[in-house]
């Protein structure tokens, strides 16, 4: 300060003109930008914005995967819209129909939340049964607001309270616009020691554990329970991409 005014004024012309300060401003400026449109633009899309190959893409499974389309609710159940249930599964799997009449006859036999449910599917891996897929109606709750996270249990009581066949807990792996899909610890009674017991008590009747997929629709009012046969369960990998696909919707008209 003790240079006077004109001394003062070509210091700080000096430091404001040094083409180092320039330079490393400029550099430090540059940084800044890319940091900033880093946080902007990167990330992924949600989950429930995947496509079904988007999904096959993004696993760590190396099983062949292909797109299933199910239809649900018609023929022997006019008073329920139809819809489509919509699901990946391995190459080698298939869905297919197990309307008969001995079916049938067991599912009144039993008595257990799933089993009384409607229009059971079967899904084979050649001749061995991998799984069976039920649906039921449902309707959404709208006294007040759920959180998310608590949604399932308006959907689910029947099977998370049951006495035959429990599925609970769970774990929800996908949200969509009208629904939710996830993966579902199940402990259920021996359906085949029931049918050679029929006086034993349900106390004494063995109870067998797997696991199980779910998926609902809140505006069809309707959910599936796909339920695994113990020694058919997928590896984790496998399990999270098809309960990650399993989609509700209206079925498609032709």
């Amino acid at each position: 300060m003790s240079t006077g005014r004109h001394g003062l004024q070509r210091r700080i012309a000096l430091i404001v003109s040094d083409t180092r300060t320039r330079r490393w401003a400029v550099i430090a400026l540059a940084v800044c930008v890319v940091v900033l449109v880093g946080c902007t633009f990167t990330g992924r899309k949600s989950d429930s914005d995947q496509t079904l190959t988007e999904l096959v893409t993004g696993t760590n499974s190396t099983a062949a995967f292909n797109p299933y389309r199910v239809t649900f609710g018609s023929g022997s159940e006019p008073q329920t819209p139809a819809f489509d249930l919509q699901l990946l599964l391995p190459d080698s799997w298939e869905v297919r129909s197990a309307l008969q009449e001995d079916a049938k006859s067991e599912t009144a036999s039993l008595g257990g939340a799933f089993d009384s449910m409607l229009s059971p599917m079967e899904i084979y891996n050649g001749d061995v049964l991998v799984g069976t897929v039920r649906y039921s109606r449902y309707t959404p709750y709208d006294e007040e607001s759920l959180p998310p996270e608590e949604e399932y249990k308006t959907v689910y009581p029947q099977l998370r309270l049951s006495s035959v066949d429990i599925w609970d807990p769970y774990t929800a792996v996908n949200r969509y616009d009208q629904g939710e899909s996830g993966i579902a610890e199940v402990l259920y009674k021996d359906s085949a020691y029931i049918q050679t017991h029929p006086n034993e008590s349900m106390a004494a009747v063995p109870e067998i554990q797997t696991k199980g997929l779910l998926c609902f629709h809140r505006e069809l009012g309707v959910y599936i329970a796909l339920r695994f046969e113990p020694d058919q369960i997928p590896d984790a990998d496998d399990l999270n991409l098809i309960a990650a696909s399993l989609r509700i919707e209206p079925a498609e008209e032709f």
